[in-house]
């Protein structure tokens, strides 16, 4: 079993680089509020403050894959156990009554005898076994890929989650010190009650706004938990980890480990083809009696000598209808594979296109928000600070300004994060854990 071994070694080896995570050296990004840092802690507990923090708990403690490493671990046993001849069968034969031979009277019969299969047959059901093993063990690798997106999505919407959480921190201090103003400008006469109220209305808009980052913190951190199975507690910042881009015009699915799985499934059904043809001619048993014969005086030549005999049979397969359908049912399983293989095919380019515009959209939107957007939304904001110091403009003029700075700082965050996700999909798509050109 050395070779079941080393290949379940390999297994566990690809895996590994399966889940692994690029991890370069970045500052965090600022002070989470008190709301994300909160977590009830259990003995089990795993603290996480970056992504691959949650990769490795997933590598080492999910229950998932672990139940998929070891129905392939399973799968490698059947091998060494298709790959040998049937075991031999021993017979003994007692005579109670002896038969009186010319050479003595047979008191016994001792047979060993051994089934040999066609030439060949051995080896394609050897073939086969490795061939589902290996199928089981891509199909382990695609659980692992399919489980780090998933937890790259969630650790996007906590990466966003934190940074609305801090806007909406600061905004909400920035109002309450317009309230303030609003209140003293009201009391000297030299403002509007409907200033007051706006502001407090803004305030509680960003309340219900934090509400939902609430809600969609606990989501994320409870699909974290699934995935790693054990509870996680966010430490107090949260390191991006930032992506390199991939090269987007380069990427293709061939690391994916469908196609090693239907690969495998190819060479299982080229096994299982050969096979049923090998079916149509027979099997045969080779044996070996010894008669135990005891010395006698009738007749007058019974010497007592033992007989030895060896023996050929030939199993004749003469079902020719079973046979068809046995063959018949292999060629439409190498059928089945290829359809599946023109499916993945379409799917993969379908997919990589999709997402590669994805990508790009959320690129661009981004370099418009930084670049454009928000740059001139703070000049605006500027000018009107300008101008409500020198009262030339009123105070919703001032928060309208305010707002719309807001805003869109708040939407570019949705906008990186549809990147982020983006960017994990397409390494999923393209079966590689950095879909980077320099992982």
């Amino acid at each position: 079993m050395t070779h079941i071994s080393t290949r379940g070694l390999v297994l566990l080896t690809a895996l590994g680089f399966a889940l692994s995570v690029t991890a370069p050296e970045s500052e965090a990004s600022g002070q989470a509020s008190g709301s994300m840092a909160e977590a009830q802690t259990y003995p089990d507990t795993l603290r996480v403050s970056r992504l691959s923090d949650v990769i490795k708990g997933i590598r080492n403690e999910n229950p998932i894959l672990a139940a998929e490493a070891l129905r392939t671990a399973a799968l490698g046993q059947a091998e060494e156990q298709i790959s040998t001849l049937p075991d031999p069968v021993v017979s003994v034969t007692v005579l109670p009554v002896p038969i009186v031979t010319a050479r003595g009277s047979q008191r016994s019969q001792w047979q060993v005898r051994q089934d040999v299969p066609y030439p060949g047959k051995v080896g394609l059901r050897r073939d086969a076994a490795r061939a589902m093993f290996d199928a089981s063990s891509e199909g382990t690798l695609e659980t692992a890929l399919d489980l780090r997106e998933r937890a790259e999505w969630a650790w996007s919407d906590l990466l966003r989650i934190q940074a609305q959480d801090r806007l909406v921190s600061e905004f909400s201090r920035t109002l309450r010190d317009f309230e303030s103003v609003a209140e003293t400008r009201y009391r000297v006469g030299n403002g509007l009650q409907q200033a007051i109220l706006k502001a407090q209305l803004e305030r509680n808009a960003l309340e219900n706004r934090r509400l939902e980052l609430e809600t969609g913190l606990r989501s994320a951190v409870e699909t974290l938990s699934r995935l790693v199975g054990s509870p996680i507690a966010l430490a107090d910042s949260l390191d991006p980890e930032r992506d390199h881009p991939p090269a987007l015009t380069s990427l293709t699915g061939d690391s994916r480990p469908d196609w090693e799985r239907l690969r495998a499934h190819e060479r299982r059904a080229e096994a299982a083809i050969s096979l049923a043809q090998r079916a149509w001619y027979p099997d045969f048993s080779l044996s070996l009696t010894w008669f135990d014969i005891a010395d006698g005086t009738v007749p007058q030549s019974a010497d007592g000598r033992d007989a030895l005999a060896l023996g050929v049979g030939v199993r004749i397969p003469l079902d020719r209808n079973r046979l068809r359908s046995g063959l018949e049912q292999a060629r439409l399983e190498a059928a089945r594979v290829d359809a599946e293989r023109e499916i993945l095919a379409n799917t993969i380019r379908t997919d990589i296109a999709d997402l590669t515009n994805q990508v790009g959209q959320s690129q661009r939107q981004i370099a418009l928000f930084e670049n454009a957007l928000i740059p001139q939304a703070e000049t605006a904001l500027a000018a009107a600070v300008s101008a409500y110091t020198t009262g030339r403009t009123d105070f919703l003029n001032l928060l309208d300004a305010h707002r719309m700075l807001f805003d869109l700082r708040w939407t570019l965050e949705d906008v990186r994060a549809r990147e982020r996700k983006a960017l994990a999909s397409l390494r999923r798509v393209t079966g590689a854990p950095d879909a980077s050109p320099n992982p």
